[in-house]
């Protein structure tokens, strides 16, 4: 008969599982392909970078590690075989981590910031950390404050090149840099949406645009269809034409409430998302301007201001109240997620390039970092003592640097990227 297993008790080792595995004598097959189907899983999420030459490898010598290959007695049928399969694969996945961890360790990916220094700006207070944006191709990054200021900084030496005062009547509270046009368009609680032409390093101002009624949190390009769109405090979402900088059409959010300072676009499904104080998520479909879907994340009264989806992976992810970042499945409808636990009051979420690593910053004096693919695995990384609030994170692509802003103060850390990703 098959051991009993109690609920406390762990299986640590091969050993431990091979005795399991001989216990079922009679059902060699259909404990092959549990252990085969959970461990083909189990890789494909510790282990998303391996291709499947890699992937086939390791199941073959899963295989040998665990002895399938043993003759079995048919003559001993187990028939509480079918009532203790369920326990068996809850147990069997310390192992699978286990083995994971021991044959891949050489190639273990990982992404590390490490201190370089700081620098200080010109400001009385520090900045919204969306309003931070790198212009790549020039090898600059703009930078705006809370006082209204628009400052553009050399990415590799962080000189400050120019600074725009009173760019806007309030705080810029976010920035986003159209590459394909290079115009860096900027959203403001005063009401508007500024436009810049990129020329030489420099910012040379083009038009405000005047439509909205009440603060403006965020922008959104869209190349595909050649349209910007912008929404913030006041209802509906703005679409704009770059074309002639006029107000070309509108997605009524039926008076929803007011929205957060990140929209996502799903290219696949032709889907605008935004995140409302409600605490729902909507999807609206770009060609018909109609509600395609209302999320609830439960979280009423909260502002879902952090909202990404990553193309990559297919996940969108968003902060659903102050502590807790939710990672919805695109691809299953948004019915599957898991929620990852911050240790302080989460602001602002962004990924690695690859998608492999979501960081938070927060009130605490660190910033976290979970690997996406595996949401019990959460580092720290400690910040400077004069770093009060981190609220942002801006990644330098080709320079293998990050920065990182604080709510209140005007300082900017710098460090290097150190990652085999």
């Amino acid at each position: 008969m098959l051991p009993k297993i109690k609920n406390d008790e762990k299986v640590e080792d091969y050993e431990s599982l091979t005795k399991l595995k001989n216990s079922l004598k009679n059902f060699r097959e259909v404990f092959d392909e549990i252990l085969l189907e959970l461990f083909e899983r189990e890789c494909k999420q510790l282990a998303p970078s391996w291709n499947n030459q890699r992937l086939n490898e390791e199941i073959e010598n899963f295989q040998k590690e665990l002895k399938l290959s043993s003759t079995f007695d048919k003559n001993n049928p187990d028939e509480e075989f079918g009532i203790k399969v369920q326990e068996i694969k809850q147990k069997i996945g310390s192992i699978l981590q286990h083995y994971l961890n021991k044959n891949d360790s050489s190639n273990q990916e990982h992404l590390q910031l490490i201190y370089e220094k700081q620098i200080s700006f010109k400001s009385s207070s520090g900045i919204v950390g969306f309003a931070l944006t790198e212009i790549s191709d020039q090898n600059i990054f703009a930078l705006g404050t809370k006082q209204g200021d628009l400052l553009i900084y050399d990415s590799q030496t962080f000189e400050l090149i120019q600074g725009i005062s009173n760019a806007h009547n309030g705080w810029i509270i976010s920035t986003n840099y159209i590459s394909e046009l290079n115009l860096l368009i900027t959203t403001s609680s005063d009401c508007n949406v500024n436009v810049y032409g990129t020329q030489n390093r420099k910012l040379s101002f083009i038009v405000t645009m005047k439509e909205h009624k009440d603060a403006v949190n965020t922008s959104l390009w869209i190349g595909s269809k050649q349209c910007l769109l912008t929404c913030g405090r006041d209802p509906d979402i703005k679409i704009w034409s770059l074309a002639d900088y006029s107000l070309s059409d509108k997605i009524s959010t039926n008076n929803e409430g007011k929205m957060g300072c990140q929209m996502i676009y799903l290219d696949s499904l032709n889907l605008i998302g935004v995140g409302f104080f409600t605490g729902k998520i909507n999807l609206y479909n770009l060609e018909d301007k109609q509600l395609v879907k209302s999320i609830s994340t439960g979280s009423d009264k909260y502002y879902i201001n952090s909202l990404l989806y990553l193309a990559r992976i297919q996940k969108v992810v968003a902060q659903i109240n102050e502590n807790t970042i939710r990672v919805w499945d695109a691809k299953e409808c948004f019915q599957e997620f898991f929620d990852l636990k911050s240790d302080g009051s989460a602001n602002f979420l962004i990924t690695d390039f690859e998608e492999k690593y979501l960081m938070v910053t927060s009130d605490k004096q660190y910033i976290e970092k979970w690997r996406l693919t595996n949401s019990q695995m959460k580092e720290k990384i400690n910040l400077p003592s004069t770093i009060k609030n981190s609220n942002g994170i801006l990644l330098f692509k080709n320079l293998q640097k990050a920065l990182v802003s604080s709510w209140k103060n005007n300082i900017l850390t710098i460090f290097q990227i150190q990652s085999n990703i």
